[in-house]
């Protein structure tokens, strides 16, 4: 494996949604104690104690499950290569890129949001937080926008 010319990790770093995961994960905390422990229905229409069982343990999977949720991008001497872990990995080698280009965008209005994204006309978005990234345009005419906060860097490794 040969030394990278530039690496990223990066992760999700916006306050609101840390604030809606710990607001999801204290209120089925706090439905489960109101009505598994303390046997009071909770809401005007309560569901049933097992799903309760059932629903409490998985949003709280999936907000720490979240708190692992990374993008690595790393450069090296042959390829790109973007992963969303633990969903998706892209690997695009380096002759195939005709060019990259530091860029500030819009991710809601552009792309949607952040994550792995695909826009019609836009392509392919590989983005955690922020608004800035690199537009990589390759040899088939396609083009990808990988996200960085150090946009700079990473056109400037794929540029080399």
């Amino acid at each position: 494996m040969t030394t990278p010319r530039f690496h990223e990790r990066q992760r999700l770093t916006q306050w609101w949604v840390r604030g809606v995961l710990i607001g999801l994960v204290v209120l089925a905390l706090w439905a489960f104690v109101q009505q598994v422990v303390l046997g009071r229905p909770f809401g005007t229409n309560p569901a049933p104690d097992a799903a309760v069982w059932v629903l409490t343990p998985l949003v709280v999977a999936f907000a720490a499950g979240l708190q692992w949720l990374h993008l690595d991008v790393t450069v090296d001497e042959r390829s790109l290569r973007v992963r969303v872990f633990p969903f998706v990995r892209r690997e695009i080698p380096l002759a195939r890129v005709r060019g990259a280009e530091a860029t500030a965008y819009r991710p809601i209005r552009d792309y949607w949001g952040w994550g792995v994204r695909y826009a019609p006309g836009r392509g392919w978005c590989y983005t955690m937080s922020g608004d800035r990234g690199v537009r990589i345009e390759l040899d088939d005419g396609k083009t990808i926008l990988v996200g960085s906060r150090r946009a700079d860097e990473l056109a400037a490794a794929l540029s080399r």
